[in-house]
This record gives structure tokens, sequence and C-alpha cells, in this order.
């Protein structure tokens, strides 16, 4: 992971996600290996990596009877007063300057969890480490916290560790992910590398759809065939795209459409984590 990153961590349910980031935040202790940030071991110089983490992970807690800005307030001075965004600041950064002066207990759920990404504001952390950030939230809150996102890693050079299970979020959020699988890491990467600029994903429309599968499965330059709502689904190089056609319309197959999809990371994801589970679905 790199300064102004946003970094993203995607895995089945059970992968792995929520422990690692537990672990990075000493909130459990890991079996084996060691643990670094900005360059340090976590383990022995945590004080000083502390300071420069805003985290929000797992489910928020504050004190319900207290509004907004005092338990803002309290976190604020608990930390020492760090230089940076203040609480005032961080309540107007996502959206809640307005229910400052509410009660915790008055917000909604989707209130509650920008309040907690507010807490991990404070100060102006280098790195944020966000447990699933958009849970709870409607569609426009869930725009802002993008929006938030990008503006605090674009232009103030912050770094970004989060978690989710949107895969459509992180594919237009993120620029590095890792996918977890029981634990282990399966692959690191960029986004825009993950698929090669020279295939496509094709999505056949023709008779006998079954058939067709087991003859573009026969293709060596065909991957990743599949069946997915009747359609013939395969990832074919570009400049064989009238070949395939040519051999389907040969092989005496009535083609109705075919179709260029632009490859998704739900693809990959769907492929890559299909393929470690041996198959399973």
């Amino acid at each position: 992971m790199r300064q102004g990153d946003v970094y993203g961590l995607l895995g089945l349910n059970g992968a792995g996600k929520t422990t690692s980031l537990r672990i990075l935040l000493r909130l459990l202790r890991p079996s084996a290996g060691r643990v670094e940030l900005f360059g340090r071991a976590v383990d022995r110089h945590w004080l000083e990596v502390a300071g420069r983490i805003g985290a929000m992970i797992e489910a928020p807690a504050f004190y319900l009877h207290l509004d907004g800005m005092t338990n803002l307030q309290l976190l604020y001075d608990l930390a020492g007063a760090p230089s940076g965004r203040g609480p005032e600041a961080v309540l107007e950064a996502v959206g809640l300057r307005d229910a400052a002066r509410v009660r915790a207990r008055n917000y909604s759920q989707g209130m509650l969890q920008r309040l907690y990404i507010a807490q991990a504001l404070l100060g102006s952390p280098e790195l944020l480490i966000l447990d699933e950030p958009t849970s709870n939230l409607d569609p426009r809150g869930i725009l802002e916290v993008r929006q938030l996102i990008q503006r605090l890693c674009h232009e103030e050079g912050r770094t970004v560790l989060l978690s989710s299970h949107h895969l459509s979020e992180v594919e237009g959020l993120c620029n590095r992910v890792a996918i977890l699988h029981k634990g282990r890491r399966l692959v690191e990467t960029q986004v825009a590398e993950l698929f090669g600029a020279d295939e496509r994903w094709l999505e056949i429309e023709v008779d006998r759809p079954e058939k067709a599968l087991e003859l573009l499965r026969r293709i060596e330059w065909c991957s990743e065939v599949e069946l997915r709502d009747g359609r013939v689904r395969a990832r074919v190089p570009r400049a064989r795209r009238a070949e395939l056609n040519a051999r389907l319309v040969g092989e005496g197959f009535a083609v109705a459409e075919l179709v260029e999809r632009q490859p998704r990371l739900e693809d990959y994801f769907h492929q890559i984590t299909t393929d470690a589970s041996g198959g399973e679905r």
C-alpha cells in the first residue's frame, strides 16, 4: 500500500477482512508474522504509529445521551487535541453540521455511520482504516462518503484502506485491491491491471447454448467460459471475435447476438474465488 492509495480488501464472509484490519490496529494479535505501518513495527512503535491513523471498524458506539459534537469533542480531547481537523470541521465533512447538537440516540443508523467516519477523520490522519464505510447509508450518503474519500486521497494525499462487500463501489473508488480467501491473500493488484487490454468479455445469444458452451470450452483462446442467464459468456481476444462468430455459424449455430462487455471487478472476483474454492459456488 502506497501513499494516496484507496486500497480495497475484498473477500467472501469469513475471508479475514475485518480480522486483518483488527490486527493492523492491535485489537488482535497475529499468531505469526510481522505487522508494519509507515515502515515501523506496530508491536514496538504503536504509540508513534497510532497518532497517524484514523479508524472505524465494526459497529459504531457513542454516548447516546450526548450530542454528536460533544461525542467528537470528548474523543478529540482524549487524543490530545491533535493538529488538523477538529470536531466542527469533520462534522461538516461528513454532512452532519446541522445535526451537531442532536443527541446521538436520535440519529438514524446512517447518521451514526457518518459520525463514526467523522471520528476517524479527527486530527487529519495520514492513513484511514475503514471497515464497510458505506454500510447503513442511503444512496445520497453513499455518494457523499465516496466523494469524501476521493477528496481526501486526490486533494490531500491521504491513504485509505477499506473493506467492502460492494464490488461496484470498490471498482469505482479503489485504485488497488487485495482479494482474501480463508485467511490468505489470493491476489493484490492495480484495479486497472486486472483485465488484459486485449481481451473483453463476450456475451453470445445463440440457439442450443449448452452445446455452444461445450464448443467454446474446447477452443484454446476462449477462457472463463460459462453459461449465465441463458447466454454464453467468455473472454476472447478482440482480434478473434469475427473468427469465433464464423466458427459458431460454421458449426451450425444460429447466432442472434454477440456483444462485447467491459470486464468488471465482480466477474474477476467471482472467477478467482470460485477457483480457490475448487469450483464450488
